[in-house]
């Protein structure tokens, strides 16, 4: 508070020194805002066991979290002029009594009857017309750590507790930040008691912040040269496919969870999302906010967030260790739990505004800038099942916030704020095709048997239709399900008949260190289309679409279709470390998208056909020469199609 006095004292001196501004009388016409940058950052809002109570210092401090909750902006009074009644009294001059709000200080500080006039002792009256209102707003802070938990390992002597920090945001500050956000943020603490009479005894900490910065919290690694080593040997001994590459990565990732080529085409997937993910974190830490238009396609991404994932199957035990295990990789990851916390968010009332709400963040939101885990979403009820279809569809979930003006100029009157926060993360979710519940009824959609399929998963089609990828793993052969079941039998019995440490040193093509190196090269890609794959991209889109709205197929393409391709295909081509997205990495999405088309309808225009698992000696057709004469066969009847089905599809024919 003394630095405030002193710049204000300071400036005063000099602009009537110099005269620049003539109408300047006394110092408290100016109102100086301090914006302290560097300040030693703490982690105030963690515990440790070994400290169990830690005093907070009532100085100025800098702390860095994600923003939990956070209340609509209401005006406060940044300063009042009054004046004393007697006019032959010195006090009479206007200027003579501004009151300026200061950190710490509270609206009564500023705004209260009985001041007493210096003079000649009278209350000073108050020139409402002089008054100066500005935006205050409440948010609570915690730790950005609370996000991570699937990424670290708690014992009992690096068990630590989180607490939440109340602060208050002023002025230009109050609309600077963003529900979800990682932010650091520097100000002044303050120890005031609590508003509820039954625990005055109790200390309210409160910062009121005076520099908000923004920070992210995704920190690539750095590189290492053996790890780039064999990511480049891999890629010269797949060289002869430009499809092999990211099959073989797929093929050995997550050994330790699944045997290889059990859950192959859920594994790719995984690594596409994390793909678009890790660039959306490099992105939003470089703080790019537009695009050019003629890069419209040259980003991953532009909703801001990765791909949406769907795995369906029975087994929920390796989907959920899978994802997981994958959620690893990605800069932050919030896995949620439908007993102990909320998928979207909260409004409850806020004790330090009266008549005032705040919204609180759900899963949803505190995942920004990573994945949010979702589980078995076929355990999910239909009203939160219909509410995340609609946040997916318009990336963004809207709130009602009630709250009370309580100017004393406007008067009383209660308000609603509609609050829009956007979606900024990638869902990750499963269904179970076991899972049946009579008595929720939802609209099934057919295959070409007539057999309904969303039945047996307790999910909408229009909520499936949000996932950018669909992944069957029950979809092929029943004697390629049965070898899968027995290759994860002879792992884990492998498992529990041989000791950590031989599992742990297994051989694998790429290791954990090595797996997220290759993400972060690929992340840093950003791949832009080349005509041809847009083309082609475009006219299975409309093929597409008019093939399956017509005859005997009945089940529509979804709207969302050729975003999702297009941003399979820049995925897959960064995963191939190629900067250009090719006609390959179009065919590649387009397979994908069929693959996921059979698992929800059971139908496909192309013939085909989902093959989630194989055996160890199918690799040549899987990852070898056989799979890349497969694929070129697979492009050369997508072209056909197109032309056949496609006709009159310009560079303007198409709509998203």
């Amino acid at each position: 508070m003394w630095v405030s006095y002193t710049s204000t004292a300071v400036c005063f001196t000099a602009f009537q020194t110099l005269e620049l501004l003539p109408s300047l009388k006394v110092p408290g016409q100016l109102h100086i805002i301090l914006r302290l940058t560097n300040i030693p950052q703490d982690n105030w809002l963690t515990i440790r066991k070994a400290a169990l109570i830690r005093p907070l210092p009532a100085c100025v401090v800098q702390v860095q979290g994600r923003v939990y909750s956070k209340s609509p902006s209401v005006l406060y009074t940044q300063s009042a002029c009054y004046h004393c009644p007697t006019t032959s009294c010195p006090g009479a001059d206007p200027y003579r009594y501004i009151r300026l709000h200061c950190p710490g200080a509270s609206e009564a500080d500023t705004v209260r009857g009985h001041f007493e006039c210096d003079y000649c002792g009278q209350d000073l009256q108050e020139d409402v017309q002089r008054r100066v209102l500005s935006d205050l707003c409440h948010i609570q802070l915690i730790s950005s750590d609370i996000t991570d938990v699937c990424h670290r390992t708690i014992s009992s002597e690096t068990a630590i507790l989180h607490r939440v920090i109340n602060i208050i945001l002023r002025d230009e500050l109050a609309n600077t930040v963003s529900l979800g956000e990682t932010y650091r943020i520097a100000g002044q603490l303050m120890l005031e008691p609590e508003k509820n009479p039954s625990q005055r005894a109790h200390l309210r900490c409160t910062m009121e912040a005076i520099h908000v910065q923004q920070a992210t919290g995704y920190t690539a690694i750095p590189p290492s040269p053996a790890a780039n080593d064999k990511i480049s040997k891999l890629k010269q001994a797949c060289a002869y496919s430009p499809w092999a590459f990211p099959a073989t990565v797929a093929y050995s990732f997550a050994g330790q969870i699944c045997p290889p080529g059990v859950f192959h085409r859920l594994k790719l997937a995984l690594l596409l999302s994390l793909v678009t993910v890790t660039e959306c974190a490099s992105l939003a830490k470089e703080d790019v906010t537009c695009v050019p238009e003629e890069e419209e396609m040259s980003v991953i991404n532009s909703r801001k967030h990765g791909l949406h994932l769907l795995s369906i199957s029975s087994d929920d035990l390796l989907q959920s260790r899978l994802m997981t295990y994958a959620s690893q990789f990605s800069p932050t990851c919030m896995s949620h739990n439908q007993a102990t916390s909320d998928l979207f968010g909260t409004v409850s009332k806020e004790p330090c505004l009266p008549g005032c709400s705040v919204l609180c963040a759900g899963s949803l939101f505190l995942a920004t800038g990573g994945i949010c885990l979702l589980g078995n979403l076929s355990h999910y009820k239909k009203d939160s099942q219909t509410q995340l279809q609609h946040v997916l569809e318009g990336d963004c979930a809207i709130f009602s916030v009630p709250f009370r003006d309580e100017s004393n100029i406007v008067g009383r009157s209660s308000q609603v704020q509609q609050v829009q926060v956007p979606l900024k993360c990638a869902v990750w979710a499963y269904a179970d095709q076991k899972s049946k519940k009579k008595h929720r009824q939802v609209p099934a959609a057919t295959s070409l048997s007539g057999k309904p399929y969303f039945d047996n998963v307790n999910l909408s089609k229009a909520l499936v239709d949000r996932f950018d990828m669909v992944v069957s793993t029950q979809s092929g052969s029943p004697v390629a399900l049965d070898l899968a079941d027995a290759k994860v039998c002879d792992m884990l019995l492998e498992a529990s008949c041989s000791h950590s440490t031989d599992l742990e040193h297994r051989e694998c093509l790429l290791d954990d260190q090595d797996t997220r190196q290759l993400i972060q090269l690929a992340a840093a890609k950003r791949p832009t289309f080349a005509k041809g794959s847009q083309d082609l991209i475009r006219s299975f889109y409309m093929a597409s679409r008019q093939m399956r709205s017509s005859g005997a197929f009945g089940t529509d393409i979804p709207a969302t279709a050729i975003h999702s391709m297009t941003c399979v295909a820049a995925a897959h081509a960064a995963l191939c470390l190629r900067s250009e997205v090719t006609e390959d990495d179009a065919t590649a999405a387009i397979l994908l998208f069929e693959e996921s088309m059979v698992a929800c309808f059971g139908s496909s225009v192309l013939n085909v056909s989902c093959q989630p698992h194989f055996r160890d000696e199918d690799l040549d057709a899987y990852l070898g020469e056989k799979h890349c004469e497969y694929m070129k066969q697979f492009q050369s009847q997508l072209h056909h199609f197109c032309a056949v089905h496609g006709t009159g599809v310009g560079a303007g024919g198409w709509e998203e």
